[in-house]
């Protein structure tokens, strides 16, 4: 991810030092990433940060497959 030179600049402009990945999955298939970054590790409370990262990314998913499937409709 950070191989890419505008997300790179991103994280360094916004000074972000740790971040989370979540998979945006639906049906069995990811359809994208949500990625949240983290100024320091301690604004990083990881035991509870991941639940709500991973229901708030698969309610992100349907959002994203249901545009999807909208969009082959028209």
């Amino acid at each position: 991810l950070l191989s890419r030179p505008a997300v790179a600049t991103i994280t360094q402009e916004l000074q972000i030092t740790t971040a989370i990945v979540v998979p945006l999955a639906v049906h069995g298939r990811v359809v994208g990433t949500l990625a949240v970054g983290f100024k320091s590790v301690q604004h990083l409370k990881l035991l509870d940060d991941i639940p709500v990262l991973e229901d708030l990314a698969a309610r992100v998913a349907i959002a994203v497959d249901n545009s999807m499937l909208y969009s082959t409709m028209e």
